[in-house]
């Protein structure tokens, strides 16, 4: 046999070769596609709707994909769009409800493929102590949808010196659930981070940035200090206040004597 043919053959041969892997792996992913298609409990009109045959079915995180895998998925290019728009203000999608709502919660894509979307945890979201989170830091984590609960629990942390607790949280700043639930998911709270004041040498000013303390409540503490010099414990100071005992239970870990 010539040398020629013999090149021949194995050129075909590696065609032939290459054509076979080509089918296998149709036939796999095929099969996985369907697999999953019968996993997701997806109706063959929906399939059809969609013009399956040009669209591919494989699980994807939101936060990493390319663009041109999401159009694979279907996704058409508007929504490609603001995707990569919000992963580049924003960062992260936090979770599969999140992704969602962001594509349209009530579109046929969401209903039935939104067992597609997993988030793979290569990447946490680090909590961070609200207390010590610069405004710089703090800005970032704003979204649309809470920021204006989210300024004014941050102003109130900068007047009070932090918060003891969640519940205090709620309670000062009187916020929604929702973004109560986004603040405990993002941050922490380190009560050990609050400067006391000191009742008995501050002035009209530093007792006011006091919680739950109004004027009349003000007075009332600085009349009480002139007449008995000063205050020897925390069940004397309250004494003069007209607040409720919870309150009470987190003011004693703004003040010292």
């Amino acid at each position: 046999m010539s040398a020629q043919k013999r090149s021949l053959i194995s050129y075909f041969s590696i065609i032939l070769l290459g054509g076979v892997i080509v089918c296998c792996r149709y036939v796999y992913v095929g099969h996985k596609e369907i697999a999953l298609v019968k996993k997701l409990d997806i109706p063959n009109t929906i399939i059809d709707s969609l013009r399956w045959s040009s669209v591919s079915c494989f699980q994807f995180d939101p936060n990493n994909i390319t663009e041109d895998s999401l159009e694979l998925l279907g996704f058409d290019s508007s929504l490609i769009s603001r995707i990569e728009k919000y992963r580049r203000a924003k960062g992260r999608f936090r979770d599969v409800n999140q992704f969602i709502s962001f594509c349209n919660k009530g579109s046929i894509w969401a209903e039935h493929f939104r067992g597609l979307v997993v988030l793979t945890e290569d990447n946490p979201i680090k909590r961070v102590d609200f207390n010590r989170i610069v405004y710089a830091d703090y800005s970032k984590l704003l979204t649309k949808s809470n920021a204006d609960e989210m300024i004014r629990i941050y102003r109130y942390r900068s007047r009070y010196g932090g918060f003891v607790s969640w519940e205090q949280l709620k309670d000062l700043c009187c916020v929604s659930d929702k973004t109560l639930s986004y603040c405990r998911k993002l941050f922490f709270l380190d009560s050990n981070d609050i400067i006391p004041i000191d009742v008995n040498v501050a002035s009209y000013e530093s007792l006011r940035k006091l919680p739950y303390l109004n004027s009349t409540d003000v007075v009332s503490v600085m009349n009480y200090r002139e007449k008995n010099m000063g205050f020897g414990s925390y069940a004397e100071f309250i004494s003069t206040l007209t607040i409720s005992e919870v309150h009470k239970s987190y003011l004693v870990h703004y003040v010292s004597f």
